[in-house]
This record gives structure tokens, C-alpha cells and sequence, in this order.
């Protein structure tokens, strides 16, 4: 696998935008992964700009998310970049899944999914910037 340099996209960080995002990450990652791993970057993006887009930002805000991958030594590193308040899911506590759904709080989940489908994640605040980078080892696309 060789690697590539890093491409990067900025979507607008709204809900309505995930087939597109979605899109980007198949264009890039489409014809360099399994199908099962294309899946599970699908589904870490799909839970950050859920995240992003409730949290992130207040109303009035320009609200943007921006996606970067790069493939390096057989590993797949997505980063989310937004500006809105500072959150470091990586301390997030772990929601109680042991409760039914009527005990449990709301919220967590989304990040507690990313944390199990991620083989690392990294956070960091910079220059007023959230960086949230997810690093998942890739298995060679099926030869037919």
C-alpha cells in the first residue's frame, strides 16, 4: 500500500451534509481499503459531525467541519478540525451500557462508538482549533 499525502475537504458541520461527506471519504479511501473499513471511517464520520454539529458551535456561529486523511505505514489517520468550544471526546467519560435506555443519560454514545472502532485517537486544542485525529490500522482491499 503506498502512502498518500494528506487531502483535506471543508463541509459545513450540518447533519444534511453526511452523504456528501460520506462521498469524500469514499473517493479517498474507496479503492485503498476493504469494504468493511471504508464502513467503519463512514460510520467514526457520521458520529463527529453528529457531535460537532449539536455541540460545537452556538447558534449564531459559522458552523464548518473539516476532514483530513492520510495513509501512513497501513494505518488510516482522519482527523476533524472545527473551531468551536473546546471538547477533548478522548476524556469523555464512557456511557453506563450496562442501563436500559430509559436510565441512561443522553448523550455519549456517539463517541463511545468511535472510541471502539478507532485503534488510537488523539485530541488537541490549537490556535483555537479542535483537533481530533483517529488513527485505524487497514486491512489491503480483497484482490479478485
Amino acid at each position: 500500500m503506498t502512502d498518500v499525502s494528506t487531502v483535506s475537504r471543508t463541509f459545513a458541520a450540518e447533519p444534511n451534509r453526511i452523504a456528501e461527506i460520506r462521498d469524500f471519504i469514499e473517493d479517498i479511501l474507496g479503492s485503498r481499503v476493504s469494504g468493511e473499513s471504508l464502513t467503519t471511517f463512514k460510520i467514526i464520520a457520521d458520529e463527529i459531525l453528529a457531535n460537532v454539529s449539536m455541540y460545537a458551535y452556538d447558534n449564531n456561529m459559522d458552523k464548518w467541519l473539516e476532514i483530513r486523511i492520510r495513509i501512513h505505514d497501513g494505518a488510516v489517520f482522519m482527523s476533524f478540525v472545527d473551531a468551536g468550544k473546546p471538547f477533548d471526546p478522548t476524556s469523555a467519560p464512557d456511557p453506563d451500557t450496562e442501563l436500559s435506555v430509559e436510565e441512561r443519560e443522553f448523550g455519549g454514545l456517539g463517541i463511545y462508538v468511535v472510541k471502539n472502532l478507532a485503534d488510537e485517537m488523539s485530541y488537541f486544542r490549537e490556535s483555537g482549533l479542535n483537533i481530533l485525529t483517529i488513527k485505524k490500522k487497514i486491512q489491503e482491499p480483497a484482490v479478485l
